[in-house]
């Protein structure tokens, strides 16, 4: 699953809980990425510290929402 974020930390701990909890129960590998789009709101180093399984592709300015994707 690709997770694209700016400046949505606040949204990340509302939803990720949920999705973690769903990936848990699922009965294949599920590999969650969370691509950062340059925010300043601390969604990076968040996301690193409260879940760690996620793989974090963190970019230094907002790539807009298709090569966001792409990237991820």
């Amino acid at each position: 699953m690709i997770i694209l974020n700016w400046n949505g930390r606040d949204l990340l701990a509302q939803g990720l809980p949920s999705l973690f909890a769903a990936v848990d129960f699922a009965d294949r590998d599920v590999e969650v990425i969370v691509v950062d789009n340059g925010s300043t709101d601390g969604s990076a180093g968040y996301v690193r510290s409260r879940f760690p399984a996620a793989n974090i592709v963190a970019m230094e300015k907002n790539h807009g929402f298709g090569e966001g994707n792409n990237i991820g």
